[in-house]
C-alpha cells in the first residue's frame, strides 16, 4: 500500500508559485514574524480562487484520525539551496540560504490549512523551520539529525506541549541511496491489536525517557519523564509512544511495548520522499519513522535535506509554555 497524493501542482502551478514564493525576501531566521507577515500580504492574495486553495479548504475538514496524512507533489521548492557541510548544517543554512521558497510553502500551506506554526527552544535553536538535515554530531542519535535510521515515533512524545500536526516537504533528496518515511496510522494499529493490549497500553505502565534533541540542546524541560498510558494520551486514539525508548514498568507491560511495535511495523507505508514531495500528517493519528535500507553513496546521503514544522491550532493553547518574550517558542 502507499500513501495517495492527495493533489498535484500541474508544471504551470508550481512555476507560478515559485514565482511569487522567490520575491519574498524577510529571512524566516532573522525575522520570523516579519516573514510570516511578508507571505501573508504577497502570498496568499494571489492563491486565492486557485485549484489549490480550494483544496485546503476541503481537506482541513477531514485531516485527522480516518485519513491523517496529506500528501502533495511538485511542490515548489528553491531552484538552488545552497551546499550545507555536515558539521554546521543549521548554522550554514542560516548565514548562506537567501530565498525561502520551501520555508514559503510550508507557511502557506499551514495558514490555507488554519494551522499555526510554532518553534522548540532545543530544535535548531527555536527556529520554526526545522531541518531533517545529518549532522556529525548527532550522526548516531535517535533525531532528525541522524544520519542512520529513526525508530518510530510520535512527534515530542514525551513533551509537555506535542504538535497537532507535522508537515515535511523535501528539497533535496537522498540521491541513489534509498531513504524512506514510513507512517503508521493509529486506526490500523489499533484494528489490529487485541482489546486486552490496548486495556493494558491505556493503563499509566509506560515511561518514556526524553528524546535526544530535547537531552542535548541544553534548556532543560523542568520536570522529569513521568509514568503515562501509550493509548489515550491527547485523545481515545493517540499513541504516546517512541520505539526503543518507551518501556513498560511492569512485565506485562513490556510485552504490550512488544505486540505493538510488531503492528506497527507490520501496517506501515514507506513514502521515498523526494525534492517537492510533501507529506503531512496528524500527530495525533499516527507514528512515523526513517528507513535507510540501502547507501551506495555517503555523501549524497549526507545532503538528503528535508523541511519541517510543528504546528496547533492557536497560540493559546501553547502560551503557558513559551520562552518568556517569545511569540512561539516553547521552552525545551
Amino acid at each position: 500500500m502507499d500513501i495517495p497524493v492527495s493533489f498535484a501542482f500541474s508544471e504551470e502551478e508550481t512555476a507560478f508559485l515559485r514565482a511569487v514564493l522567490l520575491k519574498v525576501g524577510t529571512s524566516p531566521y532573522r525575522d520570523y514574524e516579519g516573514f510570516e507577515q511578508e507571505v501573508r500580504e504577497s502570498v496568499v492574495p494571489p492563491l486565492t480562487g486557485t485549484r489549490f486553495a480550494a483544496y485546503c479548504a476541503e481537506a482541513r475538514n477531514v485531516h485527522g484520525f480516518e485519513q491523517p496524512f496529506v500528501r502533495l507533489a511538485n511542490c515548489p521548492v528553491d531552484p538552488q539551496p545552497p551546499t550545507l557541510s555536515f558539521d554546521s548544517p543549521v548554522a550554514d543554512k542560516r548565514r548562506l540560504k537567501t530565498t525561502f521558497v520551501a520555508e514559503g510553502f510550508l507557511l502557506l500551506y499551514a495558514i490555507l490549512m488554519e494551522q499555526v506554526l510554532y518553534a522548540y527552544q532545543n530544535t535548531n535553536d527555536g527556529d520554526v523551520f526545522q531541518d531533517i538535515r545529518p549532522m556529525r554530531e548527532l550522526a548516531d542519535s535517535q533525531s532528525q539529525k541522524t544520519l542512520r535510521g529513526l525508530s518510530f515515533h510520535k512527534d515530542d512524545a514525551n513533551h509537555y506541549v506535542r504538535p497537532l500536526w507535522f508537515n515535511i516537504l523535501g528539497i533535496q533528496s537522498a540521491g541513489v541511496n534509498v531513504v524512506n518515511t514510513c507512517y503508521s496510522a493509529n486506526k490500523d494499529i489499533l484494528a489490529a491489536l487485541p482489546q486486552d493490549t490496548k486495556k493494558i497500553l491505556a493503563s499509566p505502565e509506560f515511561i518514556t525517557p526524553h528524546d535526544d534533541l530535547t537531552s542535548v540542546g541544553g534548556h532543560d524541560l523542568a520536570e522529569e519523564a513521568q509514568r503515562h498510558p501509550v493509548l489515550g494520551g491527547d485523545g481515545p486514539t493517540d499513541l504516546r509512544f517512541f520505539e526503543n525508548r518507551t518501556r513498560g514498568t511492569s512485565p506485562r507491560a513490556q510485552e504490550t511495548v512488544d505486540e505493538l511495535l510488531r503492528v506497527v511495523h507490520a501496517v506501515k507505508t514507506p513514502v521515498h520522499i523526494q525534492s517537492g514531495d510533501f507529506v503531512g500528517a496528524a500527530n495525533n493519528a499516527c507514528l512515523h519513522n526513517r528507513e535507510v535500507s540501502e547507501i551506495e553513496d555517503l555523501e549524497q546521503l549526507r545532503g538528503r535535506w528535508l523541511v519541517k514544522t510543528a504546528s496547533t491550532d492557536s497560540l493559546d493553547s501553547i502560551r503557558p509554555y513559551l520562552v518568556p518574550g517569545s511569540m512561539r517558542v516553547v521552552k525545551g
